[in-house]
């Protein structure tokens, strides 16, 4: 958890700051998958931070890349994680819905 907390904090707060709205664990069940659950979820984040004037930040594994890019995100960095043992290392990419300058 605290690994996870730094890396937050350098990919999205110290890039973005605390003007930002960090969508967290977007998961669809396989029941409503290609239905539009998905799609909806996230238009409700983007709705939100148009509302507030905030960025909208995730984390996106590379297979959904092409969903948030279809919707309007853009990649801001790919980042490399190491699984807990090492042994593994996993790409995800950073990506944001910029509605001010920020981005």
């Amino acid at each position: 958890m605290k690994k996870a907390q730094s890396l937050k904090k350098k990919y999205f707060d110290d890039y973005f700051g605390p003007e930002q709205l960090y969508l967290d664990t977007l998961v669809v069940h396989p029941d409503y998958q290609l239905h539009g659950a998905g799609t909806r979820l996230v238009n409700v984040g983007i709705e939100v931070g148009r509302k507030v004037g905030r960025n909208v930040t995730l984390l996106s594994q590379p297979t959904a890349e092409g969903f948030y890019l279809h919707r309007g995100f853009r990649e801001v960095q790919n980042i490399s994680l190491a699984s807990v043992d090492g042994d593994e290392t996993f790409g995800f990419n950073v990506m944001a819905y910029n509605f001010s300058s920020v981005v």
